[in-house]
């Protein structure tokens, strides 16, 4: 069979919550359109192998959960490598002054209905951190004077 058989009907099916975690992630959708295909490209890459069983439905859950996973990381490591060199995130948009990893954490466990053990795996993080940076961001994005606790929060 064609790879393209094995990988349209879970395109098809996982395209927008993956893309659109990438724009949480990023707020630029350039950048977020080049960091989700840059690593589709490598997790099918690395598994070029083995792409029918890892595209079975069966296997969608944690195939999704995979890609999260290293859409999260190919985002800190471009962070990391870059320097922050631009600078993409509109603040005043109050979701983009959260850290990386409480945007991750918060648009996985609201719009997928993650489990805070799935979350935790995905992220890298003990779930007790995990659990810590949801309630912060939660509290940030409640309040009302948000500039005063900017400040306060730590950087991962």
């Amino acid at each position: 069979m064609k790879l393209q058989e094995f990988l349209s009907p879970f395109v098809n099916k996982k395209f927008t919550i993956l893309y659109s975690f990438t724009y949480s992630l990023i707020g630029n959708e350039k950048e977020a359109e080049n960091i989700f295909f840059d690593s589709f490209t490598a997790f099918l890459l690395e598994n070029s192998n083995k792409v029918e069983a890892l595209f079975s439905p069966d296997n969608y859950s944690r195939r999704e959960k995979d890609l999260f996973h290293l859409i999260l990381m190919s985002v800190v490591a471009q962070k990391e490598l870059l320097l922050e060199k631009t600078n993409p995130r509109p603040y005043e948009e109050k979701y983009f002054l959260l850290s990386l990893y409480e945007r991750a954490i918060l648009f996985l466990r609201h719009k997928t209905n993650l489990e805070l053990s799935e979350i935790s795996e995905i992220a890298g993080l003990q779930i007790n951190k995990v659990v810590s940076l949801l309630q912060s961001a939660r509290k940030f994005l409640s309040s009302e004077d948000f500039t005063s606790e900017l400040f306060q929060y730590e950087v991962l």
